[in-house]
């Protein structure tokens, strides 16, 4: 009964998903004199009936100042099972600064609108847009983070393999501060310098890096423990931090997306950070005291560890083939 316990308690975080009806992503990218700009509409929305039409009556981009004309559409090469994408040519200048002159959806007051312009491959241009509000909250940074991790199954499940390799307390302090700084390290690149990675890249090796730890977790199981179990496991801190700062890619784009003004860049991302930790050491703590509660049953909870990271490493190794040939 008490391993059943420990296997609900281990698992109950992993089935927390959602999606944010509430921001439109307006993307620009340029190289040179060319650029294209992009939007994906959930299929549910009503500007998915007839986005070209929708979109072209609602989006007035500028450039250095001036109207930017929304030339032909052309195809999108993204795909998804929930969204349509629109995506259409762009009469531009070879530089200067993109803003909108409003909202998408200015009638909508849970609405907010996200610019995001790319120039050469860097991300040049970040900036939100809502009605009767200049920007988010510091409140509303923290409750993002918190809600960036609890919404992301794959940053919850590495965190629980984590957990799952370090075993004991100091160990799992070790592993999580080091993947903390990680991706601290990260977010304070993509939010300050505009380095950014694709997606196809990022998301793929999310997946493996679950992967990987929880197949670290389950080969601990099969050896003999040493007499001095809570000395750190160097290489599980450094597999933690090489790992944080991919993941890091993964945490910016919900703070890019809900966008920040550059005077407020330090502590947006203090705020945002300081949500993603309290939500990661929540996390960390169920996975602990879940094992904890086996402490006087050793071969009870190897068993439980086995079950547990295999059945990580299995839905990480799905998702890893899905990102890479979906992509």
């Amino acid at each position: 009964m008490k391993a059943l316990l420990a296997i609900g308690i281990l698992m109950c975080s992993v089935f927390a998903c959602a999606h944010d009806l509430t921001v439109d992503i307006i993307r620009i990218i340029q190289t040179g004199n060319k650029a294209f700009v992009s939007l994906g509409i959930h299929k549910s929305d009503s500007l998915a009936i007839n986005p070209d039409v929708e979109v072209r009556k609602r989006l007035h981009i500028l450039q250095n100042g001036r109207p930017v004309t929304i030339a032909e559409q052309v195809s999108s090469t993204e795909k998804s099972d929930d969204l349509t994408y629109w995506q259409a040519r762009l009469e531009v200048e070879v530089e200067g600064e993109f803003t909108l002159s409003a909202p998408l959806r200015p009638e909508r007051k849970d609405m907010t609108t996200v610019l995001l312009a790319f120039q050469n491959g860097l991300l040049s241009t970040q900036k939100s847009y809502k009605p009767d509000t200049q920007g988010e909250s510091l409140g509303g940074f923290f409750r993002l983070g918190i809600e960036h991790l609890l919404n992301g199954l794959d940053h919850i499940l590495f965190v629980l393999s984590l957990v799952l390799v370090a075993r004991q307390l100091r160990q799992v302090a070790k592993v999580i501060t080091a993947f903390t700084i990680a991706h601290c390290c990260t977010l304070a690149l993509v939010a300050l310098k505009g380095f950014t990675l694709p997606p196809r890249l990022v998301e793929p090796i999310i997946a493996l890096s679950i992967a990987i730890v929880a197949f670290q977790a389950f080969r601990q199981t099969r050896l003999p423990q040493s007499a001095d179990t809570d000395a750190p496991r160097t290489d599980t801190v450094y597999i933690a931090f090489g790992f944080g700062l991919i993941h890091g890619f993964g945490f910016a784009g919900g703070l890019i997306e809900k966008g920040f003004d550059k005077t407020n860049v330090w502590s947006a991302l203090l705020s945002f950070n300081l949500g993603l930790e309290l939500a990661q050491l929540s996390i960390a703590f169920i996975g602990f005291a879940a094992l904890a509660t086996l402490a006087r049953k050793p071969k009870l909870q190897v068993r439980v560890t086995q079950f547990a990271s295999t059945g990580f490493a299995l839905v990480a190794l799905v998702w890893f083939f899905q990102r890479v040939f979906t992509a």
